[in-house]
């Protein structure tokens, strides 16, 4: 019902159908009455559609299980699609609650790894690692996960002591000829920009659900499913909206560090 080709086909042919209905029927049959004609129309529909649905399931089974993964599918996205708009209408719009005196991330420089690893003797570990990778199993240790401080609570902590958590940045080869100094975003910097921009300082906590900051960026293609992640619409909104400048700032030292390199 989306699609104005599948609409205008229908009102194409809709003439013909309520010919046959209001003149052609009581014509030919003037004492038929159709036992459902008192109906309001969207409860004809409702009706109409599930015992069409049951039916096409009871003819054909293999079906079931495909339409109701579809039709997941598309709630989940008109979810996403709702939550999104109701995010990009908490986010501060132009300079409202920016401050000069915004407190800047405490910065971590990430130590570079040696091209070349050191070379150590060989232990009885080793040679069992290399048998077991030699079978096909290999030892390999777990990732490291974002190391970031969650909030705690319904987003009642202090948004200083949120704003603390350190931020990871590469080194620079040399000392940046100006200072890193915050400013506002352009103004041409669109509200989507901005959620996707929200979307990568934000993870979400496997323990208590709640949204907390991450240390380091996600890559820029990536894309946040918020709904996905069962929080509640007030506890989003309101780390959308308390949350922008500081997310801002640490983004703008990314990318003055991103510049000088």
């Amino acid at each position: 019902m989306e699609d104005e080709k599948f609409v205008k086909h229908l009102e194409e042919r809709s003439a013909s159908w309520v010919h046959f209905l209001t003149e052609w029927t009581p014509t030919h049959y003037p004492n038929y009455s159709f036992s459902d004609q008192n109906i309001p129309l969207p409860e004809w529909y409702k009706t109409t559609r599930a015992a069409i649905r049951e039916k096409v399931f009871t003819l054909f089974p293999s079906l079931t299980a495909q339409y109701y993964e579809k039709r997941a599918n598309y709630l989940k996205g008109v979810e996403e699609l709702r939550l999104r708009e109701v995010l990009m209408k908490a986010i501060p719009a132009k300079r409202e609650g920016w401050s000069e005196d915004l407190p800047h991330p405490r910065v971590i420089v990430k130590s570079e790894m040696p091209a070349t690893p050191p070379m150590r003797p060989k232990t009885v570990n080793d040679k069992l690692n290399s048998q077991l990778a030699s079978d096909g199993v290999v030892d390999t240790p777990p990732s490291m996960p974002f190391l970031s401080m969650p909030i705690t609570g319904d987003l009642q902590r202090p948004l200083d002591k949120v704003l603390d958590t350190p931020i990871y940045l590469a080194p620079l080869p040399r000392d940046p000829p100006l200072t890193f100094t915050a400013h506002p975003p352009s103004s041409t910097m669109s509200i989507e920009a901005k959620l996707v921009c929200i979307a990568r300082w934000t993870l979400f906590s496997p323990s208590t659900g709640l949204p907390y900051l991450a240390r380091e960026p996600r890559e820029k293609k990536f894309e946040m499913c918020w709904s996905e992640h069962g929080v509640c619409d007030e506890v989003l909104v309101a780390w959308a909206k308390e949350m922008w400048w500081g997310i801002w700032v640490r983004q703008a030292l990314v990318n003055y560090v991103g510049m000088y390199r």
